[in-house]
């Protein structure tokens, strides 16, 4: 249902832009939807805004807002010209030379309209999170894995985004309680929320991997296969600092290897991410070789 919703409340903001041009309504209408833009976007990515918050405080909201809104402003101008030029092909209309009421309740019903669809999405996604079975978590990995779900929607992450989830994972006072939210996320279909589990488990050391061992080894195994070259590439780190299931870790390792250079990643260049993950695996098999001696 929230997936739903959440398409419709961005196709009624790319909508609502679109009509104003092909109407022709004044081009100043473009700065009120601008601000409507601005604050849908920070409601559709709640968590992230309030992980900005605590790790940053007021003045680094203060600086991504100042970023976000000339974006936004730019998006509206966009899909506003879209309609324009719609609008001049099927009729030849004077555009609006000023604002009008008609704008301010335009732009004011998508911001209504869009404020009150996100608390419904946020409230649906809240209630989805707190169905897990057979375990009773803490609020504080209850909004981890809210965020968690949030970032599963972005189609790009930033790494501090990842990091900081992770961190927190890390420094969960319940260790078994934050495995819990891990093990949901290993197996999540988002590369980012798996790479926030490996990243946690990598931060954990050995004590995280000791808390499991059977289960976290075939994690790390299973992750330098992963599809995400991100995710092999912490796999493979936590291979080389984890004493754990190191036969295992050293043939999985190989095959990442082996893989890559088949891929030819091993001519890319070297900041490119499959040369990077290759360096890694090779690393970490000088590691774990030496620890089975």
């Amino acid at each position: 249902m929230s997936g739903a919703l959440r398409a419709v409340v961005a196709l009624a903001v790319v909508g609502t832009a679109v009509y104003s041009g092909f109407i022709h309504r004044s081009p100043w209408i473009i700065a009120l939807l601008s601000l409507s833009f601005t604050v849908l976007y920070i409601a559709g990515k709640l968590a992230q805004w309030r992980m900005l918050a605590r790790s940053e405080g007021a003045a680094g909201v203060a600086k991504a807002v100042a970023v976000t809104w000339p974006v936004q402003a730019i998006m509206a101008g966009v899909f506003y010209l879209i309609g324009l030029g719609i609008g001049a092909i099927f009729a030849k209309r004077d555009l609006a030379g000023a604002i009008e009421p008609f704008d301010l309740t335009l732009a004011g019903g998508l911001l209504v309209f869009g404020i009150a669809a996100s608390a419904i999405i946020h409230t649906v996604e809240a209630r989805a999170a707190d169905q897990v079975p057979a375990h009773k978590l803490s609020a504080d990995i209850r909004e981890i894995m809210d965020e968690a779900h949030d970032l599963s929607q972005q189609a790009v992450a930033m790494p501090v985004q990842i990091f900081a989830l992770s961190r927190r994972l890390t420094d969960h006072p319940d260790r078994r309680e934050a495995l819990v939210a891990m093990e949901q996320f290993f197996g999540d279909g988002n590369a980012f929320v798996r790479r926030v589990a490996y990243t946690a488990l990598r931060f954990m050391g050995q004590a995280g991997r000791d808390l499991d061992p059977q289960v976290l080894d075939r994690h790390v195994v299973k992750g330098m296969g992963d599809a995400a070259v991100w995710v092999r590439y912490d796999a493979a780190w936590i291979a080389g600092i984890v004493k754990g299931d190191d036969a295992a870790y050293a043939n999985a390792l190989r095959k990442m290897i082996e893989d890559a250079v088949a891929a030819q990643a091993n001519r890319a260049d070297k900041s490119d991410a499959e040369h990077k993950a290759l360096t890694r695996a090779r690393e970490s098999l000088k590691l774990v070789e030496e620890r089975l001696g």
